[in-house]
């Protein structure tokens, strides 16, 4: 079973807690696993005759698995990330010299991120989340300033912006959104 429930769920809303609950032979005793900041699990799958069953929720970046197994109840709930393409990791350096774009890949639970930091003028430093946005374009979303404040290109606007890299000898370059998207900005691979 599973129940799922926040404060504005009746308004339409996400719930922000679930929680799962198995139980296999008489059904005496459940095994319960709650989450937090979860919209919910669907139902689970249920494997080796009702000994062995997984909660799988799967959302546009990542799949989050909750097991269970009769006996030792449920275990840790395990995320895996989708990879970004493998051409966007490492660090880029805009042409202008204004700032630096190092990506680095999703790996061990954790979501591939992107941290941007300029080179000249105002101080920003900061890091956000970034998904895949097509085969040859990410996303950089989520974005947290560390030091000093946003300034242009740091980070670019969520939604109007995504990174672009279509060869592996291609250089990168800061796409608007747009029919067609127009480049913003070109960036250099660099050694570091």
């Amino acid at each position: 079973m599973t129940a799922d429930w926040g404060r504005y769920c009746s308004d339409g809303e996400p719930p922000q807690e679930s929680v799962a609950v198995m139980g296999a032979g008489d059904l005496t005793e459940w095994d319960t696993a709650s989450s937090k900041g979860s919209d919910g699990w669907p139902p689970a799958k249920i494997y080796d005759g009702g000994d062995r069953a997984e909660f799988v929720a799967k959302g546009p970046h990542s799949t989050t698995t909750l097991p269970w197994k009769k006996g030792s109840g449920f275990g840790d709930e395990v995320t895996v990330y989708e990879p970004i393409p493998a051409r966007f990791v490492g660090s880029w350096r805009a042409e202008d010299g204004s700032h630096r774009v190092t990506f680095q890949q999703a790996a061990g639970g954790k979501p591939a991120t992107g941290t941007i930091e300029t080179l000249q003028g105002q101080r920003c430093l900061g890091s956000g989340v970034v998904t895949k946005k097509s085969a040859d374009g990410v996303e950089l979303g989520n974005f947290t300033v560390r030091e000093g404040a946003e300034t242009k290109n740091c980070p670019p606007e969520v939604f109007e912006h995504f990174y672009q890299v279509k060869t592996t000898e291609s250089d990168m370059r800061l796409m608007e959104l747009g029919k067609p998207p127009k480049p913003v900005a070109t960036y250099e691979r660099t050694g570091d």
